[in-house]
């Protein structure tokens, strides 16, 4: 996957050259129009079930693209709602602008959050991440949007650490993050069949879109664009578009929606501890 990017030269109208599905009829992200959405009662009847376990060391990393915490004990998962089997928590990351009016991947009648956080699952009868993830039922990610308002504290956990992983390839161990507390006060949510946001890109996501944003504060939001794309100062990449080589507007435009439902649920997420 080396080469790509978000700049002129490399970013995402250039990415299905390299990788033909992008230009494929599964792709993500879209403009979620809410007039289009379908409520599905089968959704209300079988809940989402969250159930993470936030015990074990967690290491966050820049990639280059952006900073991702991975999520290794395979005992943080989901089920229920659009999904059938179990799928666990492998890792999340984060989209977000260079300005605070864009950020977000997905976007709502056109609006678009300043970023947007992605937990990616994956489904563990495949028994990995890697075998699952071209896999058509292979994978799930919940995205929640991102507004400036109040500091997030679950996220100082990770915005803390950005000055420990400036440059790409650094890694640092972090306090263990709890994702249910990164979730919006109200959990309605939309859901279709999409793709990764990223190269590979392959059609292997159930996507379950948040409705409501959760907030996170313009001084912890800042703190993603201290990050950088190569991996010392002086490192020149193949698209140097941005002279000062920080990662920000790391999104890919909104897909074409095509023949694809959007199905809403407005049933509460159910929330299980681990004992």
């Amino acid at each position: 996957m080396a080469g790509w990017g978000y700049g002129s030269k490399n970013g995402p109208h250039a990415w299905s050259k390299q990788f033909p599905v992008g230009d494929g009829q599964r792709q993500s992200p879209i403009d979620i129009i809410t007039a289009q959405t379908k409520p599905d009662e089968a959704l209300e009847a079988s809940p989402l079930e969250i159930s993470y376990d936030p015990k074990d060391e967690q290491v966050i990393g820049n990639t280059g693209h952006g900073w991702k915490v991975d999520y290794t004990s395979g005992t943080s998962s989901i089920r229920g709602g659009p999904l059938e089997g179990e799928y666990a928590l492998a890792q999340y990351h984060c989209h977000w602008g260079r300005e605070e009016d864009r950020g977000s991947e997905h976007t709502i009648d056109g609006k678009r959050y300043a970023a947007e956080l992605h937990l990616v699952h994956y489904n563990k009868k495949y028994g990995s991440f890697a075998a699952a993830a071209d896999k058509s039922d292979g994978l799930a990610v919940i995205g929640i949007f991102l507004k400036v308002g109040k500091e997030n504290k679950e996220l100082l956990k990770v915005t803390n650490a950005m000055k420990d992983i400036k440059y790409n390839g650094s890694k640092t161990k972090i306090e263990p993050t709890d994702p249910d507390n990164f979730m919006p006060d109200t959990r309605v949510y939309w859901t279709y069949e999409g793709s990764l946001t990223t190269p590979p890109l392959y059609e292997s996501v159930t996507w379950i879109v948040f409705a409501d944003p959760t907030e996170i504060s313009k001084e912890q939001l800042a703190e993603f664009r201290h990050l950088k794309r190569h991996a010392n100062d002086d490192e020149k990449g193949e698209d140097s578009d941005d002279d000062d080589g920080i990662i920000a507007d790391n999104y890919r435009p909104p897909m074409p929606t095509g023949e694809r439902a959007v199905r809403s649920c407005n049933a509460p997420v159910k929330f299980v501890k681990k004992q």
